[in-house]
């Protein structure tokens, strides 16, 4: 069956095993996630760490494409006055003959 045709009375959400087990016989016991809420905690704060480090590496990659199209950018704007300085001299040159 796939897992969009599962219908309400399917054995899987029936939850079969937890209440039938006796807690008392070793290797019986929920799993911690499940029963112990500091590892339940544990497990939100190394999400909540995985997802920060995710981000400080997606922020260092944005801030090295803005660097580099920063660079770009203060170049042509050095060419356009460089440009237009040689412009503004030949003018200059021009307007003395």
């Amino acid at each position: 069956k796939g897992l969009w045709k599962l219908e309400v009375d399917d054995i899987i959400f029936q939850n079969i095993g937890w209440d039938e087990q006796d807690d008392s016989e070793p290797g019986n016991e929920p799993p911690r996630w499940l029963c112990d809420e500091t590892v339940r905690k544990g497990i939100k704060a190394m999400l909540e760490l995985d997802r920060a480090d995710e981000e400080d590496a997606r922020l260092h990659r944005e801030r090295s494409a803005l660097q580099v199209w920063f660079s770009e950018e203060w170049e042509v704007v050095g060419r356009a006055i460089s440009d237009a300085s040689a412009l503004k001299s030949s003018f200059n040159v021009q307007g003395t003959y």
